[in-house]
């Protein structure tokens, strides 16, 4: 869906190449990282939630 390479919704406004959620997925991913879309009560947007395991992050132990 949203996390494919050149996905654009049928609906899209702005100018884009739908690269951009497909580049992030595999950053995160790399990481080892989980990344949740949803979408406002609005139902105008999208929400992108990405959560890294603390072990990226020794410092915060």
């Amino acid at each position: 869906m949203c996390l494919n390479v050149f996905y654009r919704a049928s609906n899209h406004q702005a100018a884009g190449t739908g690269l951009g959620l497909a580049i992030v997925h595999n950053i995160v991913q790399q990481l080892g990282a989980s990344i949740q879309l949803s979408v406002p009560v609005s139902g105008k947007g999208l929400i992108v939630q990405v959560q890294f395991p603390l072990s990226l992050f020794p410092f915060c132990k």
